[in-house]
């Protein structure tokens, strides 16, 4: 397994992890795979227009393992869904803890790749403006 590979199973277990625990806290861990799916479906969706546009397009950010199909497909499916899942567990929440939950998840999105990259954004962007831009 290529090191790149290996950041990306990295980056998606923590996804996975987090997915996992806040299903367990609000006692929905039967519903997971439903959830699971409901999320890859929205991450393919989403994902497909926001990587090809955004990400290779406009080339704001690249992906250590390319733009190739499989990957992609995989990002789409895994890191997107696994995203999008964790939004859908926190949909019933007041609006103002939904933002804080979402706040979260980006953290747990980007920190990892930091230290495991999987993508690198193209533009350089001072820490409080990164936070700015996730928002």
């Amino acid at each position: 397994m290529s090191e790149a590979w290996l950041n990306f199973a990295i980056v998606a277990s923590v996804q996975f992890v987090l997915f996992i625990g806040y299903a367990c806290y609000q006692k929905r861990l039967a519903e997971v795979l439903r959830i699971f799916g409901w999320g890859a479906l929205i991450g393919i969706v989403f994902g497909l227009p926001l990587d090809l546009i955004v990400g290779k397009y406009f080339g704001l950010y690249t992906y250590t393992l390319g733009f190739t199909p499989t990957f992609l497909v995989l990002n789409w499916i895994v890191l997107n869904g696994l995203f999008a899942a964790n939004t859908l567990l926190a949909q019933r929440l007041r609006l103002s803890y939904f933002f804080a939950w979402t706040l979260v998840l980006m953290v747990v999105h980007e920190v990892p790749n930091y230290f495991f990259r999987v993508w690198t954004w193209q533009v350089s962007f001072p820490p409080i403006e990164h936070v700015i831009v996730l928002i």
